[in-house]
């Protein structure tokens, strides 16, 4: 297994724990030992929460599962989350960050997905919850999505990942428009998906 020391994940997923140490970060592929897809906490080796997880229990609805967040960052300024809900039947968050390869590694392919999922008049956004270290690098990587995020200088950013457990990256949980996970493997999901129709998983009733 391919191992690599990470300092700056610990203040994303520490669950609030400080610290200087570095932490012990595994990566690798679900194929293969020697292709990174994740970056892993504590030596984390399940690529993904499990179903009995307690944290991806179903919310209420859309305030408690984006934190209370009202308004994302889009290209043109911000946008009520009431707007963007308006004939989007499910959201992806996508915790991400510039720093981790894998992530970089995948963000195009999201990024296709998406193109083709709006090109068809799909009903998918995506909603960026940036893990970066600094307003530069969050700048950059954002540069290149076409979606949605938190603002860089909103807390939620870090409240978010605590509440869908986030231990690993890159993740990318799917929910509808009444706050519900429909998929905690999103990844996986849009890896798989032609994008020119909505993934079965994902349609609600």
């Amino acid at each position: 297994m391919a191992i690599i020391w990470v300092q700056e994940i610990s203040r994303y997923l520490s669950r609030g724990r400080q610290t200087d140490e570095p932490r012990f970060i595994a990566h690798q592929s679900m194929s293969t030992v020697f292709t990174g897809d994740y970056i892993y906490q504590s030596g984390l080796t399940g690529g993904q929460p499990e179903e009995s997880d307690a944290r991806f229990c179903l919310v209420p609805n859309m305030d408690a599962a984006l934190c209370s967040v009202t308004e994302v960052q889009g290209k043109h300024g911000l946008v009520k989350v009431t707007q963007l809900l308006k004939d989007t039947p499910v959201v992806g968050l996508y915790f991400s960050a510039h720093w981790c390869p894998p992530c970089r590694g995948f963000t195009p392919t999201l990024i296709e997905f998406y193109k083709t999922m709006q090109a068809n008049n799909q009903g998918l956004e995506v909603i960026y919850v940036s893990l970066d270290r600094n307003r530069a690098s969050f700048d950059e990587y954002y540069g290149t999505m076409p979606w949605y995020t938190i603002p860089y200088e909103d807390d939620a950013r870090e409240s978010l990942a605590e509440k869908y457990g986030v231990r690993g990256i890159p993740y990318l949980v799917i929910i509808d428009q009444h706050g519900n996970i429909v998929d905690k493997e999103g990844r996986g999901t849009v890896e798989t998906a032609s994008g020119t129709q909505l993934p079965e998983k994902w349609k609600t009733v």
